[in-house]
């Protein structure tokens, strides 16, 4: 079968480079770290949890979670670009922080309004850590490169549309932004 061709790893896994197919097996705790790709990806462990502690693993073709745990801790994304979907299979394995891209085409993007669904504040900073949804900033972004701010907001005293700050910005309840999707 398919699942005895590929290699198992049981030990902690550091890929900064691509791996075609892979295992993830064993009863023991397995850490996964750099910043690599994976085409295939299977999580069949009979014990023991895989934890991603950093960096970040793409997967650009098919996750199977056939068996054990995987904390991706938000570590793991399964890509979506122009050439194709990753995705994952049903399973028994239990994951938990995945990230799951989901490509749009030049004419699905722009600006949407987006109406608050919070009863306070919060700061899109906050929002962006703890939902792993990439609001951009303008400047220096969280990977080394520069962007356009992805947010905005409305100021009736000026008539005018202005940045949000990640830092420093609240998102206020019953408001809205202008947020660049």
């Amino acid at each position: 079968s398919l699942h005895d061709a590929l290699p198992i790893l049981q030990e902690d896994l550091n890929n900064n480079g691509t791996i075609t197919d892979l295992t993830l097996g064993g009863s023991n705790t397995q850490n996964i770290l750099g910043t690599g790709t994976i085409n295939n990806l299977i999580v069949n462990k009979s014990g023991g949890t895989a934890t991603c502690t950093g960096g970040m693993q793409t997967i650009t073709n098919v996750l199977t979670p056939t068996a054990g745990t995987l904390a991706a801790a938000g570590y793991i994304t399964l890509q979506s670009n122009n050439s194709g979907t990753a995705y994952a299979t049903s399973g028994a394995a239990i994951i938990s922080g995945l990230n799951i891209q989901h490509y749009l085409t030049s004419n699905q993007r722009g600006w949407r309004l987006i109406g608050s669904p919070f009863t306070t504040g919060v700061t899109l900073a906050n929002l962006a850590t703890s939902s792993n949804i990439d609001i951009t900033y303008s400047g220096t972004n969280a990977y080394g490169g520069t962007s356009a701010a992805s947010a905005e907001t409305y100021v009736p005293a000026t008539d005018t549309w202005t940045t949000y700050i990640l830092s420093s910005n609240t998102w206020s309840a019953n408001s809205s932004i202008a947020l660049f999707i």
